[in-house]
Order: C-alpha cells, then structure tokens, then sequence
C-alpha cells in the first residue's frame, strides 16, 4: 500500500514535470515566433501582449514599492534625458567641425583647380611660343640656305 501511494506519487510528479516541459517548451517556441518580427515594430508588439495574455497569469499587485519604483523610473529618465542632451550637443559640435572641415577642403580645392587651370594656360601657351619658335628657325634657315645659293 505505501508503495503503491508512492508509485502514484512519481507518476503524478513525472506528469507534471512532462507538462512544465511542454509549457516551457511551447513558451519558448512563441517566444522564437515573436523574434521573427523583430525588425516589424508593430508584429513585435502584438506578439508581445500576446505572450503577456498567454503566460502571465496574474499581475503585480500595487504595494508601497510602487513609490520607490516611481523615484527610480524618474530617476532614470532624468539620467537618460540629460545624457540626450549631451549627446545631441556633442552631435551639433561634431557637426560644425565637420562643416568646418569641409569647408576648408572645398576652398581649398578651388585654389588648386584654379592653380591647375592657370598651369594649363601656361603650358599651352608655352607650346604656342615653342611652334611659333621653331616655325622662326625654319624659316630662317631656309631663308639663309636660300641667300647663299643665290
């Protein structure tokens, strides 16, 4: 008779186990099905408060640590809304530099354009002055062969 209360008591146990394994095991396979939608905001929000309905069972009841949890949330958010603050205005700095700097570069780009394209006036110039030179020397070295013969 003992023995036998405490076969069903394992049974009874193992059955339960096999159940939280089942319940486990289905929480985890929603859980995976809610990441699908990871990059959807709002299929990752529906899947959420679907798990919520589905496996929470009771809510917390409002107690006295409902105050301290307010001063911590107020807390944080002041922390996080100060360290916004800064963070933009470290953005906006970076930012001027960077228009600074960019500036800089454009202006600087433009001298060197113009240095090119003054560079390039020259040379052909130079060319020019070159043919017009050796155009000379040909015309005068056919005129001086011309004159000794004649």
């Amino acid at each position: 008779m003992r023995q036998e209360g405490l076969t069903n008591e394992v049974q009874k146990l193992t059955d339960q186990l096999d159940q939280q394994e089942g319940y486990k095991k289905n929480f985890k396979d929603d859980v995976f099905e809610c990441l699908h939608h990871i990059t959807d905001f709002k299929k990752l929000k529906s899947g959420v408060i679907f798990l919520h309905k589905k496996y929470v069972k009771e809510e917390m009841k409002k107690e006295g640590g409902d105050t301290d949890f307010t001063q911590q949330y107020s807390q944080q958010r002041k922390y996080l809304e100060n360290n916004v603050n800064y963070l933009r205005t470290m953005l906006q700095k970076d930012q001027d530099v960077h228009k600074k700097e960019n500036s800089k570069i454009m202006t600087e780009n433009v001298q060197l354009l113009q240095e090119i394209n003054d560079q390039r006036k020259e040379y052909h110039a130079l060319r020019q002055k070159i043919r017009h030179n050796r155009l000379q020397i040909q015309e005068l070295g056919m005129g001086g062969a011309g004159g000794l013969d004649g």
